[in-house]
Order: C-alpha cells, then sequence, then structure tokens
C-alpha cells in the first residue's frame, strides 16, 4: 500500500522543461529479509534488484516483490 501512494503521488505531479510539460512514473523492486533464503546483503540487493526489472519489464509504475523461486534462481 505504501508503494502504491507513492507511486501515485509522484504520477500526478507535472513538471515543465523548455515550455513542455511532462510526467513521470516510479516502478519499485523490494526484497524481504529471510534468515533461510537470504545469507547476505549481496544478495537482498540481488533480489531488490530484479524485481525491479521485472516491474519495468511488466509496464513500468508498478510495484513487484521478489518472491521464493526468484531468489533461489541466483
Amino acid at each position: 500500500m505504501l508503494f502504491r501512494s507513492v507511486r501515485q503521488k509522484v504520477a500526478d505531479l507535472r513538471f515543465e522543461h523548455d515550455g513542455k510539460q511532462f510526467g513521470i512514473t516510479v516502478s519499485c523492486g523490494i526484497a524481504e529479509f529471510d534468515n533461510d533464503l537470504i545469507k547476505d546483503s549481496d544478495l537482498l540487493i540481488e533480489s531488490a534488484d530484479q524485481a525491479l526489472y521485472l516491474a519495468k519489464e511488466r509496464g513500468r509504475n508498478r510495484t513487484v516483490s521478489a518472491n521464493k523461486d526468484e531468489i533461489l534462481k541466483t
């Protein structure tokens, strides 16, 4: 819910540059620390990074959480 709210607030913003207005979006990749799956901070960061790229592949402006199957592939 928090990320959805942040994404919506960012999407509602309007910017102007050289007389043209535009908006931006945010994609988020999140990972949860699980002692049974993640043994160090590098794997935690890698899992969140993979989730971020998956969010972008699925159409941007979304949040994807790393799941157990994705973590185990690394």
